[in-house]
């Protein structure tokens, strides 16, 4: 095993889980923009260096957040460095080129690519001209080649275009390792207080852009009172949901669904990416996708798209309701409970 150090680019939970699957967890360290993911690696004992997002994004602050990140790129010399998106946070892939300079790069397609919007198009409303002003300040602060992606009609984000990042950086496909991944399960699910096995979990999104049904978790609720289920809620890393609250559930810590693997019987959300991830390896994956009440039309097509066809999407509250009872009437969910 290559005992060299890696130093892992990650703005989400999700690139962290894609390299904890294939290096051992002594030889992380990881830099992070995202609070929330700061507090995980020190609660693991992953040495770990936070970029703070400036609240007022001024020229004046954006040109010392820029000499801020520039001081720590020069603490790396002669390291490789891993990442895996190109948007949302530009001030990492500013970061990243500058760690280009003393050390080498890779790069690995992990992200959802989302269409560059064609900028004559953002003229029309103040919205798109204030980003267009944007985009041209970061521009020249940063002088990276930043461009605006769409996920949806009002929902717009910061990035390079991936075939500018693959013509930068060595494009590297990590083998995972199903051995080093299970022992770093060990070692990080041990740090928090989690009731094993965990019958039953709700993986909320975290977006704004639908509207949980709420006889979806009418539906939840009875099929977990009735059976007796060890049953969480797990809120998004960046979001914190109305709706654990208001159905009392008790909540899953902030911590990656991928780390249950072999540890989850049934797992329930819409669209996370967590789905897909535990297709494989969970008894039962469903996608409440289709009792929301989406917003965008192009956003829930966009990501009914992604889900895998191994999972299961019930088209009405009773289809629901049916799966659920087929579950338990199998009777396997139980007996492994008990035992």
């Amino acid at each position: 095993m290559n005992s060299k150090l890696k130093i892992l680019i990650c703005p989400s939970y999700f690139g962290l889980i894609y390299y904890l699957k294939r290096f051992d967890l002594s030889l992380l360290k990881v830099i992070t923009s995202n609070p929330k993911l700061k507090d995980f690696c020190k609660k693991v004992s992953i040495e770990v260096y936070f970029i703070a997002t400036p609240v007022n994004k001024s020229r004046e602050n954006l040109y010392k957040q820029k000499h801020k990140i520039r001081l720590l790129s020069n603490q790396f010399h002669n390291e490789d460095i891993y990442f895996g998106f190109y948007g949302f946070d530009y001030q990492s892939l500013f970061l990243i080129k500058e760690l280009f300079k003393n050390n080498k790069v890779f790069y690995s397609h992990l992200d959802y690519i989302f269409p560059r919007i064609n900028l004559f198009n953002l003229l029309s409303n103040k919205l798109g001209l204030r980003l267009l002003i944007d985009r041209i300040i970061l521009r020249s602060i940063y002088n990276i080649p930043i461009e605006i992606f769409r996920i949806s009609e009002n929902r717009l984000f910061f990035g390079i275009e991936e075939k500018v990042i693959k013509s930068f950086y060595e494009i590297i496909d990590l083998t995972e390792d199903d051995l080093i991944w299970e022992r770093n399960k060990l070692k990080i699910i041990g740090n928090f207080k989690v009731k094993l096995p965990i019958d039953m979990v709700f993986i909320d999104q975290g977006n704004k852009s639908f509207d949980i049904n709420q006889d979806v978790f009418l539906s939840i609720n009875n099929f977990v009172e009735k059976n007796g289920l060890n049953f969480y809620y797990k809120n998004h890393p960046n979001h914190n949901s109305p709706y654990s609250e208001q159905n009392k559930f008790s909540l899953l810590p902030d911590i990656p669904m991928e780390l249950f693997e072999g540890q989850l019987k049934i797992a329930l959300g819409i669209c996370s990416s967590s789905l897909n991830s535990l297709s494989s390896k969970c008894q039962h994956v469903i996608s409440v996708i289709d009792l929301v009440d989406w917003k965008s039309k192009k956003e829930y097509e966009h990501y009914r798209s992604q889900i895998l066809t191994s999972i299961f999407i019930p088209k009405t509250i009773k289809d629901l309701d049916d799966m659920l009872n087929s579950i338990c009437s199998s009777s396997a969910l139980d007996k492994d409970r008990i035992q």
